[in-house]
């Protein structure tokens, strides 16, 4: 566990989905990546947008962040745990190593 969020895999993420309805899932990378492959129900929040629509999130709620390979979700989870955001989760190997549904 990191300060304040942990890593979560695409298999666990996968598993967590098929149990739970609403989940947020924040897909990070550019509106590019995003429209060429995402995970069903992902909103797309470029990590670079992420400052100005932090509005969009639900704070109560657990946070899941999706990257090409972990590394953007991964600044996403430092930056929001820096403003006293709980509850986030980054998918290490992001979509690189996600096998389960896309759009």
């Amino acid at each position: 566990m990191h300060s304040g969020w942990q890593n979560i895999t695409p298999n666990e993420l996968e598993n967590k989905m098929a149990k739970e309805n609403e989940l947020q899932l924040i897909d990070v990378r550019t509106p590019e990546e995003y429209a060429e492959e995402r995970m069903e129900g992902a909103i797309s929040i470029p990590l670079h947008e992420l400052p100005n629509r932090i509005h969009e999130l639900n704070p109560t709620k657990n946070l899941y962040m999706i990257c090409r390979s972990g590394n953007r979700s991964g600044q996403a989870c430092e930056f929001l745990a820096s403003l006293g955001y709980k509850n986030l989760y980054n998918m290490v190997g992001g979509m690189m190593n996600w096998h389960g549904k896309v759009e």
